[in-house]
């Protein structure tokens, strides 16, 4: 699931272990794989039914933990298709999940 990978990278990152080296070599495949769970998270958790919120609230903090780059990527990305009385609010949501 994405909750066990992203918590095994955050977790793991750094150490030498065969596992790391060998999440880190298809990372380095896929350099886009977090930011498009992230993407997909978040648009299931802003457009997607409200039952299933809390299913994605999980793996969505142990990607932001993962991959704070991921996250401020969409957040700027999403900032950006709103008008400027949005943003303020929209960025004030954001700061509240930190």
């Amino acid at each position: 699931s994405i909750d066990h990978l992203a918590t095994f990278f955050y977790e793991n990152s750094g150490k030498d272990k065969p596992e790391v080296h060998n999440l880190n070599k298809h990372l380095a495949a896929q350099p886009n794989l977090f930011s498009s769970l992230t993407a997909t998270l978040f648009n299931l958790l802003l457009f997607g039914a409200p039952q299933n919120h809390w299913a994605v609230m999980r793996p969505m903090l142990s990607l932001m933990l993962a991959s704070e780059s991921s996250f401020t990527a969409y957040k700027d990305h999403l900032m950006g298709t709103q008008d400027a009385a949005n943003q303020a609010l929209l960025n004030e949501a954001f700061n509240k999940l930190l």
